[in-house]
């Protein structure tokens, strides 16, 4: 979000490729941020459905325990929001920006719940304190892109905590099939962090919902079932591949 300074990213950092051709593959280093170059774009209509997510993940993805402490700080987070939203709010175009999903619904939470508690590394009190912590910052989060976002009407704030939280807790009948939040249910992906085909149309049917109620729209949903019958990380495909999920 900060102005860019022309200086190498984490790809553009090598110099040498294995072949011994300098920047063969990669191109020069950018000397624009992704905003400015946004900016520059002006679209009529743009979505970001993970514009936190990032900041976040570390929380719950590690194998030995919860962590959030590797959470960016919300003092830290909140004047880049500003800044986003201030660069976006001078353009023509609607942005649908989502907020963040409720991250200890994912399948690793209840994995490490499991493993260090049975290990005595954590109690389950101590472990409901961590939880609690990320949830507490994520409400942060949200809060701050709320507010960064409040003075420009061409700026949306979408809620996926609302209806995430629902699938994960839940799930939900697609098609026939009864789809999970948890390990191999069909609506999270093999690395248990990302959705799968399916559970980003879902993510899909609410931004769908709210820039037909934004912009008076008729954008027609994406059909799940449709997109069920043919993901190959679905229940029944899983099955059919031999991949099951049994207890340790």
């Amino acid at each position: 979000i900060a102005p860019a300074t022309g200086t190498v990213g984490i790809l553009e950092r090598v110099t040498e490729l294995p072949d011994g051709k300098p920047d063969a593959l990669f191109g020069p280093a950018l000397t624009r941020s992704q905003v400015d170059r946004l900016v520059a774009l002006d679209p009529d209509v743009a979505l970001c459905g993970d514009l936190l997510a990032n900041d976040s993940d570390a929380a719950v993805v590690q194998s030995d325990d919860l962590h959030p402490e590797q959470m960016t700080p919300v003092a830290t987070l909140a004047p880049e929001l500003a800044t986003l939203a201030k660069r976006l709010g001078k353009t023509h175009g609607h942005y649908f920006i989502a907020n963040l999903l409720p991250l200890d619904g994912l399948p690793n939470v209840v994995v490490l719940r499991a493993k260090t508690i049975a290990s005595g590394l954590e109690t389950t009190s101590s472990f409901d304190a961590k939880v609690a912590a990320i949830r507490a910052v994520i409400q942060q989060y949200n809060q701050a892109l709320e507010t960064a976002a409040k003075p420009y009407p061409n700026l949306h704030v979408v809620d996926l905590w609302t209806p995430t939280q629902t699938l994960l807790d839940k799930g939900v009948t697609v098609g026939g099939q009864k789809l999970t939040g948890q390990e191999f249910g069909g609506l999270v992906s093999l690395d248990f962090l990302h959705f799968t085909d399916t559970g980003y149309a879902l993510v899909a049917n609410v931004f769908i919902d709210a820039i037909n109620q934004a912009l008076a729209l008729h954008v027609p949903k994406v059909d799940l079932a449709g997109v069920l019958a043919q993901d190959a990380l679905s229940p029944a495909h899983l099955a059919a591949d031999g991949v099951s999920c049994k207890s340790p």
